[in-house]
């Protein structure tokens, strides 16, 4: 399992707390989590589309999930 986070604010750190909580949670439901990736000061939806790095981090993981 991946997590993929996507928020308006451009601060990394702010909703880090969240983004632990949430992988611990499905730590606990027996899910495995093998990656989170959260891309920041999304505030139009799409936006993202335009970030190059998030969308190549994002391709690898799914590469990765891919390949088990």
């Amino acid at each position: 399992m991946v997590l993929i986070f996507s928020q308006g604010n451009p601060d990394e750190t702010m909703f880090q707390e969240y983004f632990n909580y949430t992988q611990t949670m499905f730590n606990f439901l027996g899910y495995d989590v093998i990656n989170v990736l959260s891309s920041q000061g999304n505030a139009v939806p799409g936006e993202v589309k335009n970030k190059k790095n998030v969308m190549k981090q994002a391709r690898k993981i799914g590469q990765d999930l891919v390949k088990g």
